[in-house]
């Protein structure tokens, strides 16, 4: 008799848990956002695209400035880019989530020096490679949308 009630309590118990955790697991709802990022000139290239409040979800915009990226209804995409100015998306304002269009606007004052620096250290007589000093105005009159294609304009030696 004892052992009957033992497993009488005990089918109780996981009769009264069991439905507990199945309610308690949601399934994320997850969307798929595919579009393109571009500016005046056409479509961005290297354009950041990622997701707000999710560490570890982007994704770079290939070389036709198109992206695709998995999120959450909830989400917000954030594109950022060199000389351009941040946007926000909520994917709950997208009309269709398959064709996104994002128009990033320039955001010329904000840079003032681009600095690229190299690790190590090395004498200058035993430096083999050129060093080149870049002032921003000069980038700026070359007006190329991406950083390359200015450096290539006023850099001697770099094709774009």
């Amino acid at each position: 008799m004892k052992n009957t009630q033992k497993y009488f309590i005990l089918l109780l118990m996981l009769i009264l848990l069991v439905p507990s955790n199945i309610w308690g697991q949601e399934t994320k709802k997850e969307i798929i956002v595919k579009g393109v990022v571009e500016d005046d000139l056409g479509p961005i290239i290297g354009a950041s695209v990622v997701a707000k409040n999710q560490a570890g979800v982007g994704v770079i915009t290939n070389t036709e400035g198109k992206f695709s990226l998995k999120v959450g209804p909830y989400d917000v995409l954030v594109v950022t880019f060199v000389g351009y100015q941040p946007y926000e998306l909520p994917v709950l304002k997208m009309n269709d989530p398959n064709n996104v269009t994002i128009k990033l606007l320039e955001d010329v004052g904000k840079i003032d020096e681009v600095v690229i620096t190299a690790s190590g250290l090395q004498q200058k007589k035993t430096l083999t490679g050129a060093i080149t000093n870049v002032d921003v105005k000069q980038l700026n009159a070359v007006g190329s949308s991406s950083l390359s294609n200015s450096l290539a304009g006023v850099v001697p030696g770099i094709i774009a």
